[in-house]
């Protein structure tokens, strides 16, 4: 999704603060209203976890 007004209605989503495909740079993930209303009825949280792909050393 590019911004907030592209969330689903009811399912919600994520979107970044600046549309990489447009030529912004993200530095935040934000979440449309739906799934922080959500979360927050149900007492949840989210982990947001970045990495590299992990590799095995060679034999």
């Amino acid at each position: 999704m590019e911004n907030a007004g592209q969330c689903h209605p009811t399912n919600g989503g994520w979107y970044y603060d600046q549309d990489p495909a447009a030529g912004g740079t993200p530095e935040k993930i934000l979440l449309c209203p739906q799934s922080c209303d959500f979360i927050h009825a149900h007492g949840g949280k989210i982990d947001i976890v970045i990495g590299c792909k992990t590799l095995k050393p060679p034999a």
